[in-house]
């Protein structure tokens, strides 16, 4: 597999940008879909719409889109994959349309998982809150900061925020 850094470029506007869409392209129309269209690597379009040679590098040349940064084996357009043969077995598009339910499941999955994580986190909020009650500032940090640390680790899923403590000088939740 030749070198694909160039995916990364910022601007999407440098010669090597350039020249490295117009390599994909040229490879990705070799076997179009039956309309002539091949799915666009964008990140708008994540290789779930199909669009005309002119439509995806105008995608791929946007400043807003560019190429998907992890999209270095062509494996949807007819690039056998070096990593997985699985994966290596999807490479037309008609077999890539019957999975898109299969995509959808997944974002649905996400999507309960992001509020699960915002019910946890409601929880961990009221449980801050009773330790605040019950402790002394400094008790309260030293609680606060590992659970503040999963929170930020598990940041992938979303933003997450613990209350900061409202307290007095012997401890005591301040009213509001």
């Amino acid at each position: 597999m030749e070198y694909r850094g160039w995916i990364c470029n910022p601007t999407k506007q440098s010669d090597e940008y350039i020249r490295g869409v117009n390599t994909f392209l040229e490879f990705a129309f070799q076997t179009p879909e039956d309309d002539g269209k091949i799915l666009c690597p964008c990140t708008k379009c994540a290789n779930y719409k199909s669009h005309s040679r002119s439509t995806v590098y105008e995608h791929l040349t946007d400043p807003r889109y560019g190429f998907l940064r992890r999209y270095t084996e062509w494996i949807f357009h007819g690039e056998r994959s070096t990593t997985s043969s699985c994966i290596s077995k999807i490479h037309k598009p008609k077999k890539l349309k019957a999975s898109l339910s299969e995509k959808q499941e997944l974002l649905d999955e996400l999507k309960q998982m992001r509020e699960s994580q915002e019910r946890t986190c409601a929880l961990l909020a009221n449980f801050a809150t009773l330790i605040q009650n019950r402790f002394s500032v400094e008790d309260v940090n030293d609680i606060i900061q590992p659970a503040t640390q999963v929170s930020d680790a598990s940041s992938v899923l979303g933003p997450t925020s613990f209350p900061s403590p409202d307290v007095n000088e012997d401890g005591r939740e301040e009213d509001k």
